[in-house]
């Protein structure tokens, strides 16, 4: 047998045969109970989009992808979130705080920046994915507010709760 005749795609390894996305780790108005979930959930995400291109989808609206349009973004700044909580209990500086709001700012950069190229390539299959699906957090975007503002106004309030939070009470002396 010849090696290029051996090759398998990622669905035929059925390695990635996971569970579906809907998966039960929502807390109080659907934000999670840990950023443990939402690893999984970026870990899905990354599977879910290599599965999808091996099948030869092009635009994933699928699985994760039905709740957000950039699940790893989201996945990324929720697993920050938990470490700036880490940092905090430790020393209640807010540098790290400000450091997070920089990161989701070059993700929502980045994010548009993709977009632009997807709704040139998918034209009216993307506007219509778009028009559906939530920017970066999984809530959904009043219509009378752009989509980048509200992004920013959902990040500047979670970094408001962490830097009126008193974390120096969770501290183990």
């Amino acid at each position: 047998m010849h090696a290029h005749s051996q090759s398998l795609s990622l669905t035929e390894l059925k390695i990635l045969k996971l569970p579906s996305a809907n998966l039960h780790c929502k807390g109080i108005h659907g934000w999670p109970h840990n950023s443990h979930c939402w690893s999984y959930n970026l870990l899905l995400a990354a599977l879910q989009f290599l599965e999808e291109r091996a099948k030869g989808t092009r635009l994933i609206k699928t699985g994760l992808y039905s709740l957000v349009r950039h699940p790893q973004y989201f996945g990324i700044i929720i697993i920050t979130i938990g470490l700036n909580v880490m940092v905090l209990t430790l020393n209640n500086r807010p540098e790290p705080i400000f450091l997070w709001l920089v990161q989701v700012a070059g993700y929502i950069i980045l994010a548009k920046y993709e977009e632009k190229h997807f709704e040139k390539e998918f034209a009216e299959q993307f506007r219509r994915y778009k028009a559906t699906v939530s920017f970066m957090f999984p809530i959904k975007c009043p219509s009378k507010i752009p989509e980048i503002p509200f992004t920013l106004l959902i990040a500047v309030t979670i970094a408001f709760v962490f830097l009126t939070f008193p974390f120096n009470l969770l501290r183990l002396h």
